[in-house]
């Protein structure tokens, strides 16, 4: 199956970084600001910007009410100074509704178990698809099965997790109708421990827009240094290699990352461009 990219990321990242000047990356001097962010918070908010002029291009942010709730979700483009992606979320009791096709499913906990989407999201008559998620004892997600809806429990591909640490530290995604290895990743961190800080799926490319505002288990403890994401063409052969750099964390008084330095190659799974990263919280 080839891979589908999400349409309005893509349209966003067209227009918020087709004018994206070279950067430059400082180097604070003290990694810690004067801020409190607060008590059991999550990222509602990534905005972009140029790391030498801190002019911001871009953001991807949630509305998260006081239930803790996610309502909504957008991309902004601070160039044009205009929404490029907005989706209204509705709920019903175990279901989370994007739209009248796409759907998550969560458990007990809150805690997503299926995905049920397009193929391609761009496209209303592409065929339906069921991503079913595996978690292990420490709620940490260790699998994801993709199946087409008309062929249930049939799955045609399957990612796989590792962790060391409690970091995610490996990704697999494989072909179950070929055998062949379709992307793998491996994953770096700091020593640094924040609080609650981002989920790290490196295969996600289609749905990326919600990755932070849902709950996909145990967050990785450290904060991520690198993320190397291998493609593969049929037969196993590598057909391209991304990486992404994270340096220069700030953080907040009682330990929330309030930015961080991205170089390197975009890390769509975040999402997140490289410049300057910076995150704002929704406290319970």
């Amino acid at each position: 199956m080839k891979k589908i990219f999400f349409l309005f990321l893509g349209v966003a990242l067209i227009g918020i970084y087709s004018c994206k000047k070279e950067l430059s990356f400082e180097n604070p001097n003290n990694p810690n600001s004067n801020v409190i962010v607060g008590n059991d918070c999550r990222v509602n908010k990534i905005a972009f910007s140029d790391s030498l002029s801190d002019v911001g291009t871009g953001s991807i942010s949630a509305v998260i009410n006081n239930l803790d709730t996610t309502l909504s979700v957008s991309i902004f483009d601070s160039l044009a100074n205009a929404a490029v992606f907005d989706a209204a979320i509705t709920y019903s009791n175990d279901t989370i509704f994007i739209n009248a096709n796409e759907l998550f499913v969560v458990d007990l906990n809150n805690r997503v178990t299926r995905l049920h989407g397009l193929l391609d999201p761009s496209d209303p008559t592409s065929p339906e698809v069921d991503i079913d998620y595996t978690y292990d004892g420490a709620g940490h997600l260790i699998k994801k099965s993709h199946s087409l809806t008309s062929l249930p429990n049939t799955p045609f591909e399957e990612v796989n997790y590792t962790y060391t640490n409690n970091n995610l530290t490996g990704m697999t995604k494989i072909d179950l109708t070929s055998g062949d290895l379709i992307q793998n990743a491996v994953l770096t961190y700091h020593s640094l421990a924040p609080k609650n800080f981002i989920y790290l799926f490196p295969d996600e490319e289609v749905y990326t827009p919600f990755n932070q505002f849902f709950n996909f288990g145990a967050k990785s403890v450290n904060a991520v240094k690198s993320i190397t994401v291998t493609d593969f063409d049929p037969g196993n052969v590598p057909a391209g290699t991304t990486i992404s750099t994270f340096d220069n964390y700030v953080l907040s008084l009682d330990n929330y990352v309030l930015s961080a330095t991205m170089s390197g190659d975009d890390a769509a799974a975040i999402p997140a461009f490289t410049g300057r990263l910076k995150f704002s919280y929704k406290c319970k």
